[in-house]
């Protein structure tokens, strides 16, 4: 197989630390080598780097685990263009070096490979494979993390009697600020809630106030967008919009004001609000991004 790709520096030690686990010799001499890699053309092979608002090697492993519903003995190291996700079974030997690689997808279910990683990548260019085909023997960087640095271990979860209390049954925004620390400077937007009031035809629930004015906009834990509510570029306030599951009208606002994004009136464009910067809890170990 002929290698392009472009390495990104390794703890090695940190990340084994943090998986509680030691990882296969052969997989660490390719991400050493040439880092994260699109192999084929349709597998990727993840490795222990960050690309702010892309990637995070240690939240994708614990995503992936849960989108499979692996158990803890499976880890993961790769995914695929089918939807897929590639795992060594560690429960096979105390030698990682024995790991077979085994996948999921969610319409085929496990398939057991039966070889190690570079096993498997030396048989998928020669023979077609359930869930991988037949690849081109070609691996290059992977074209969404082209600026991907090292990867650190989060901070540990903190213990603290108040986070204790909010794990056990807190409620309310005392109970998040617990959780997630939130941002220095929260994104709200350039108006004012009066203003939104006015677009709106009524005011909004206090407890909404209180949460964007604490956080701002942008992701909780990956999956919940939260918009932001005075950007004078957004089109939410559109009655269009509103009945919309996005929140985008699909059509050019009467505004001229022109959309972030810079190529279309705003309200036309998702790309409006976007994710650029990562707030992290810290020793409190919960994390958001930030939108501005």
């Amino acid at each position: 197989m002929e290698f392009s790709g472009k390495p990104v520096p390794v703890d090695w030690d940190a990340a084994e630390s943090w998986l509680g686990l030691p990882l296969p010799g052969d997989y660490k001499a390719i991400a050493s080598a040439h880092g994260p890699l699109d192999i084929g053309e349709f597998v990727w092979l993840h490795v222990p780097c960050v690309e702010a608002g892309r990637f995070d090697w240690g939240e994708w492993v614990k995503q992936t685990r849960s989108v499979a519903d692996a158990p803890p003995h499976l880890v993961p190291w790769g995914a695929t263009r089918g939807g897929g996700y590639l795992f060594w079974d560690s429960s096979v030997d105390a030698d990682p070096a024995r790991w077979p690689v085994v996948g999921f997808g969610h319409d085929t279910g496990w398939h057991d490979y039966g070889t190690s990683l570079s096993g498997l990548l030396e048989e998928a260019v020669r023979t077609a494979l359930p869930g991988l085909g037949l690849l081109p023997a070609s691996a290059r960087r992977t074209a969404f993390l082209p600026d991907a640095r090292p990867w650190t271990p989060p901070s540990p979860v903190d213990s603290s009697p108040g986070r204790r209390r909010a794990l056990a049954g807190g409620t309310g925004l005392a109970t998040l600020r617990e959780l997630v620390v939130p941002p220095a400077h929260p994104v709200l937007g350039e108006r004012t809630w009066e203003w939104l009031y006015g677009e709106l035809g009524t005011s909004l629930p206090a407890d909404y106030v209180a949460l964007m004015e604490t956080y701002g906009s942008g992701t909780f834990a990956g999956w919940l967008r939260v918009w932001a509510p005075l950007d004078r570029t957004a089109c939410w306030t559109c009655p269009r919009a509103r009945s919309t599951a996005t929140g985008s009208c699909g059509r050019s606002s009467p505004s001229t004001t022109r959309c972030r994004c810079g190529r279309s009136p705003a309200g036309s464009c998702r790309s409006a609000t976007r994710s650029t910067a990562t707030s992290s809890g810290g020793s409190r170990g919960a994390s958001r991004t930030d939108g501005r």
